[in-house]
């Protein structure tokens, strides 16, 4: 895993949000592109609706949906993917959380999305499936990390 100099190598969530940067705007991409702001985009809630008690359910119940949102979300989610995919050149992307909600027909829509965005993906493309671990699979998988670094003093 590689740190950087300020401890912020691979805070894609940092990054600002539209990419091609909005002159004063101060959002950044986990904001814009959590799951919450998905579900409140396709469900055409504003940002000032309260968040369903169940996002997860409430998310599922997003999954068939068609249409130009999805399609806009699609291809937000399809810039940062293959952004990544540049800097990486991964072989596969594991969404996780309560994205994984809109199950593969999302992660499928995403990846056709970069192959029409990113012109050097359109052949080879990069896998993206959502997990199978549950809801805390990105706990998990910190609190594992850290266990693994840690060492006592």
């Amino acid at each position: 895993v590689v740190e950087g100099a300020r401890h912020a190598a691979g805070e894609v969530g940092l990054w600002p949000w539209p990419l091609g940067g909005a002159k004063g705007s101060t959002q950044e991409l986990h904001h814009a592109l959590s799951a919450s702001a998905t579900w409140r985009r396709l469900a055409g809630a504003t940002s000032e609706t309260p968040l369903p008690e169940d996002l997860r359910l409430a998310l599922a119940g997003l999954a068939q949906t068609v249409g130009p949102e999805w399609e806009a979300v699609c291809a937000d989610y399809a810039r940062v993917v293959g952004c990544v995919q540049l800097l990486t050149d991964t072989e596969l992307f594991i969404l996780h959380g309560p994205l994984t909600e809109l199950g593969a027909r999302f992660c499928e829509s995403i990846i056709e999305a970069a192959r029409g965005l990113f012109p050097s993906l359109a052949a080879k493309p990069p896998k993206l499936v959502p997990s199978e671990l549950g809801g805390d699979a990105g706990a998990l998988g910190a609190a594992s990390l850290a266990m693994e670094s840690w060492a006592p003093a």
